[in-house]
């Protein structure tokens, strides 16, 4: 479960150095974080599967945001806190990146709200991965 979200571009993934293993980043400077308005939380899946002798990771964040996020005009990665305290971080600095995807929901009730759904997907060579 996500707590919160937020985005920033994806060139200061420079900054984030990876474990011995792989599985993990340690900050090495200052990253410029936008919230993400999102209401109560978001789900995340992640999956992993072997094609050809490589590993293949998808990650998917969908949420539901009080607003329409403003549109970047850099590729963005992102970094998700979850429930229980943890970091994750959700792209590169280097194709490919998240695709962000927004669903404007606009019922024929005036009694309804509008909504912002917003579904976030990363296909490649890791996972996301944990900042410690």
């Amino acid at each position: 479960m996500i707590t919160r979200l937020y985005s920033f571009p994806a060139r200061y993934c420079r900054l984030l150095s990876p474990t011995p293993d792989g599985m993990c980043v340690i900050t090495r400077g200052y990253i410029p974080l936008t919230p993400m308005p999102i209401v109560g939380c978001a789900a995340m899946e992640q999956t992993d599967e072997a094609t050809d002798g490589y590993r293949r990771y998808t990650v998917k964040i969908t949420c539901t945001l009080r607003q329409r996020p403003n549109a970047s005009t850099e590729p963005q990665a992102f970094l998700a806190l979850t429930h229980d305290g943890r970091r994750l971080v959700i792209g590169t600095d280097s194709t490919p990146y998240p695709l962000q995807t927004i669903t404007d929901t606009h019922s024929a009730s005036a009694a309804d709200r509008t909504s912002c759904t917003l579904t976030i997907t990363l296909t490649g060579s890791q996972p996301a991965l944990e900042v410690i």
